[in-house]
């Protein structure tokens, strides 16, 4: 494990591949050892070394350290399931899709809990319908959101988990990709197997079963349920971000 304490020395090439592995990017390897970048390129000529940059290990790191206490970790997680989404946000001038989690409650208490733990602002609505209340609501997208699954996923459970799995693989390693990718591209085979084995453990359970005909039926209708309201999120998302 590198130590955080600046190197007086030139460093030695395993000192320089673990500083990358721990800070991300030239910049941070820089700073660490007190010296320029052009330095640190030197170095890495001088032992041959062509390290990974990673931009948003910062984000990675620093929700990691919000996430480190378990009961917190169990707490986000449940909200999620409860309340949550993954989605996307696609960002038109950069022609990349991020990968987004977002959710809303009226009850504000709830909501503050869980955006002080990911340092993230709520943000209540300012406009409310006939017997409607408050909604309170938060997101995060890009590097934190992709650093919030990874940091929670063995917490989650059910769809939210192979949703979340789904969404880490595509994503990885800094929370975009290029083009415009809406929410069902990358979980279309996870909603397909959960309507798949959710459907077949309740038809099992029946005194009287459907046919498979009326559960294809059923099936379908829930997907192009699915499929349309990714739509509409990732719509909602692109003209609020762009």
């Amino acid at each position: 494990m590198i130590s955080l304490a600046k190197s007086i020395d030139t460093p030695t090439g395993l000192d320089i591949q673990e500083a990358f592995e721990a800070l991300g990017t030239h910049v941070a390897v820089a700073s660490h050892f007190g010296v320029s970048r052009p330095t640190v390129r030197k170095w890495l000529r001088m032992y041959a070394l062509s390290p990974i940059s990673r931009p948003t290990l910062a984000r990675v790191r620093a929700m990691q350290s919000r996430l480190a206490n378990g009961e917190d970790r169990v707490r986000v997680a449940q909200w999620i399931i409860d309340e949550g989404s993954i989605t996307v946000s696609y960002i038109s001038q950069q022609d990349c899709t991020y990968i987004g989690v977002r959710g809303s409650m009226i009850d504000n208490d709830v909501m503050q809990t869980v955006g002080s733990i990911l340092g993230a602002r709520v943000v209540s609505s300012n406009h409310l319908s006939p017997r409607s209340l408050p909604h309170h609501s938060l997101r995060l997208y890009g590097a934190c959101a992709l650093a919030l699954l990874e940091c929670i996923r063995s917490d989650l459970r059910g769809l939210k988990r192979a949703e979340a799995d789904a969404a880490i693989e595509f994503f990885r390693p800094k929370g975009f990709v290029p083009g415009r990718h809406p929410t069902y591209q990358f979980l279309l085979d996870t909603w397909t197997s959960f309507a798949d084995m959710t459907l077949e453990a309740w038809n099992a359970r029946k005194l009287v079963p459907l046919e498979a005909d009326q559960i294809s039926i059923i099936k379908e209708a829930w997907m192009k349920m699915r499929i349309s309201k990714s739509r509409r999120y990732f719509d909602a998302w692109k003209a609020k971000l762009v």
